[in-house]
Parts: structure tokens; C-alpha cells; sequence
């Protein structure tokens, strides 16, 4: 996809069509108020308060998921 050789001919005519550069931008914030992802969605929870941010950036693939630790389950 990324590559000068990629063969893109299905989504256009273009013999030099190729992809240089994705990018996709996310967030999750996490307050004692509740959850909000990616503007959109609010869930409300016990949640401890945690003042730090931190940066991830995701430059490989990767998979992201929250889990309640007094059940042990994925929310």
C-alpha cells in the first residue's frame, strides 16, 4: 500500500497511485466523571482520578481494551 510498486488499479486508473502517508487520530479521555472516546460517547463509572497524560503513539498494530478488575471483565 505504501510502496511505489503497490497496485492500487481496483480504486483507480492511475498507473502511480499510492498511499504515503495514514494517519488516524484517537483519544480516550478518563475522568472520575465518566469516559469520553473519540468525542462521541460519554460512560459514566467509578473511575480513580489520575492527573498525568500520556502520549501512545501506535506505530505498529496494537490492541487496546479496558477491563473492570473486580470482575475481570472486558468493558
Amino acid at each position: 500500500l505504501f510502496s511505489p510498486l503497490a497496485n492500487l488499479s481496483g480504486i483507480s486508473s492511475a498507473e502511480s497511485l499510492r498511499v504515503s502517508e495514514a494517519i488516524h487520530e484517537a483519544y480516550l479521555e478518563v475522568t472520575e466523571e465518566g469516559t469520553e472516546a473519540g468525542g462521541s460517547a460519554v460512560v459514566t463509572g467509578d473511575i480513580q482520578h489520575s492527573s498525568e497524560l500520556e502520549e501512545f503513539r501506535a506505530d505498529h498494530p496494537f490492541l487496546f481494551l479496558v477491563k473492570h478488575n473486580p470482575s475481570d471483565m472486558i468493558l
